[in-house]
């Protein structure tokens, strides 16, 4: 590979990198559109999607990297809470990235893919 197609790679790696920022800007605007609508769970759905989907899949039963499957969970919403807080084993803590109002919406949205 000659220098001219590594800048040229870069390049498209850079726009993709910042395509999917602005992405992830406009999916955090759309959850706190629908969180101060009153939304919950159409908040909480944008935020799964955005950070639990790649590990628990997109109805909740994927189980990769160590995900738990929320179709059967045991845990009520004080222990999703507390999951998402503070995470657990391979799950990271959310307690610093989300809000509490986002963390609650995320935990609404968790709790309706119980079977």
């Amino acid at each position: 590979m000659c220098i001219r197609d590594s800048v040229v790679l870069l390049g498209f790696v850079y726009v993709f990198i910042a395509s999917q920022a602005k992405s992830l800007t406009l999916q955090k605007a759309d959850a706190t559109a629908q969180l101060a609508s009153g939304n919950l769970l159409e908040a909480g759905a944008i935020i799964y999607t955005n950070e639990c989907q790649r590990c628990h899949g997109d109805k909740g039963d994927a189980m990769i990297a160590g995900a738990k499957n929320l179709q059967v969970t045991m845990l009520d919403n004080a222990g999703i809470k507390e999951m998402v807080t503070n995470g657990k084993n391979t799950m990271p803590a959310y307690g610093d990235k989300l809000s509490a109002q986002e963390i609650d919406a995320v935990v609404a949205y968790a709790a309706s893919l119980k079977k």
